[in-house]
C-alpha cells in the first residue's frame, strides 16, 4: 500500500527500549515518545509535520505504515497501545497480527469501530500475551473471553463497558488463569458476586468498579475462593490494591467482611459506596494496618468519628479523598492534615 505524504510519520510511534529489549507501539503518541523521519529536512516543514503528528487522528493507514516500518527494521514490538481513535477499524488489528507472536501487552481502549471479529483474530495469533486491556470498545462482545482461555500466560485482565459479559465468562477466565495478578471488571452491568468464586490467591490488584449487582454476598464468595485456594489464613495474602468504587449496593457488612480478607491492602477505593458508614472505617482501621491511600468520595454517611478513629489506627496512612462527604467537618480535615495526611476534598 502506498502511504500518502501526510502519513509518512511511520516512525512516530515506534520506541525502542534498549535496556529491556522491548518495543512499544503507542497510538497516539506523546511529545516525548517519538522519532520523526521525513524526506525534507527543512525546518519549517519539520515543525509543521511535528504538530501534525500530535494533533492528527490515527487511521488504519497510519497503523499499517507503522507496523510495516517495524518489520522493515526487524523490530517486533512487544507492547501495543491503541486508543481513542474513531478512524481505527479491524484493518488495523489485521495489520498488527503480523507482529502478534511477540506481543506481551495489548491495550485497546475507546475504539468504537473495532469489532469482536477483529479482536478474536488478533488474539488468536498472540502466543505470549501477558497483559490485556479491552475498554470502551462498544462493538466488542463477551465472546472474546472464550479465546482468552487459550492465552495461558495471561497475568493481567482488564475489561470495561462490555455489557454482555456474564458471571460465567468471568468465572471461566479465573478458573483457567490461576496465576492472575490483576483483574479489573468495570461497567459490566450483568456481573454479580458469583463471577469471582474462583478468584486466585495470586491476585494483587482487584478492581470491581461500577457493578451495581455486586452486594454483600461478595464476602461469602471471596471467603470460599480463598479457602478453596488453600489459604492458611482464609485471606488473599498478595492483594494490595482493592477498588469497589461504584458498587453502590454494598453495605457495611459487605465492606467489613471483605477487608477482613485483605489484610495486606495498601490502597482502597470505596467511591460511591453510598450506604457505608463509620462501621466500615473502624474495620479498615483494625485490619488494614499497612494502608497508605483510601478514597471515600460520595460516601455521605461517614463522619468525623470514624475517620479520626481510622486515621489513628493506620500509622502509614498518607492520602485520603473525601469529595462530597457531607458528614465530614473541616475540623476533622484540619486534624488529619496536622497529622501529615494529605486530604483531597
Amino acid at each position: 500500500m502506498q502511504v500518502h505524504p501526510k502519513d509518512l510519520v511511520v516512525r512516530a510511534h515506534l520506541q525502542q527500549h534498549h535496556t529491556t529489549n522491548r518495543t512499544r507501539l503507542s497510538f497516539p503518541c506523546q511529545w516525548n515518545s517519538f522519532i520523526v523521519s521525513y524526506r525534507s529536512s527543512r525546518l519549517p516543514t519539520f515543525l509543521h509535520a511535528l504538530a501534525h503528528v500530535v494533533d492528527r487522528t490515527v487511521t488504519d493507514m497510519f497503523v499499517l505504515a507503522t507496523v510495516q516500518h517495524a518489520l522493515m527494521r526487524r523490530v517486533l514490538p512487544s507492547h501495543i497501545v491503541l486508543q481513542g481513535s474513531e478512524e481505527v477499524t479491524d484493518a488495523s488489528l489485521a495489520a498488527i497480527k503480523s507482529v502478534a507472536p511477540a506481543i506481551t501487552e495489548l491495550i485497546l481502549r475507546n475504539l468504537p469501530h473495532v469489532t469482536t471479529k477483529g479482536v478474536v483474530g488478533l488474539l488468536g495469533s498472540c502466543s505470549v500475551l501477558n497483559v490485556i486491556n479491552i475498554s470502551y470498545c462498544q462493538a466488542v462482545s463477551a465472546s472474546v473471553s472464550n479465546i482468552m482461555l487459550d492465552l495461558e500466560q495471561l497475568t493481567s485482565i482488564k475489561i470495561s463497558h462490555m455489557f454482555d459479559l456474564t458471571n460465567e465468562n468471568v468465572a471461566h477466565m479465573l478458573q483457567t488463569h490461576r496465576s492472575l495478578s490483576t483483574l479489573q471488571i468495570k461497567n459490566c452491568p450483568s456481573i454479580s458476586e458469583p463471577a469471582f468464586e474462583f478468584l486466585p490467591l495470586s491476585i494483587s490488584t482487584l478492581h470491581l468498579e461500577n457493578l451495581p449487582r455486586v452486594q454483600d454476598d461478595l464476602v461469602s464468595v471471596l471467603t470460599t475462593a480463598s479457602l478453596s485456594g488453600q489459604s492458611s489464613l482464609g485471606a488473599f495474602p498478595n492483594l494490595t490494591s482493592l477498588s469497589l468504587a461504584g458498587c453502590c449496593n454494598l453495605t457495611d457488612d459487605g465492606v467489613v467482611g471483605t477487608v477482613l480478607l485483605c489484610p495486606t491492602l495498601l490502597t482502597l477505593n470505596l467511591d460511591q459506596c453510598y450506604i457505608i458508614s463509620d462501621a466500615s472505617l473502624r474495620a479498615i482501621g483494625s485490619n488494614c494496618l499497612d494502608l497508605t491511600c483510601i478514597t471515600l468520595n460520595d460516601c455521605i454517611n461517614v463522619t468525623d468519628v470514624g475517620l479520626l478513629e481510622m486515621a489513628r489506627s493506620i500509622l502509614h496512612l498518607q492520602h485520603v479523598e473525601l469529595s462530597n462527604c457531607s458528614g465530614v467537618s473541616q475540623a476533622c480535615i484540619d486534624n488529619m492534615l496536622g497529622s501529615g495526611i494529605t486530604v483531597k476534598r
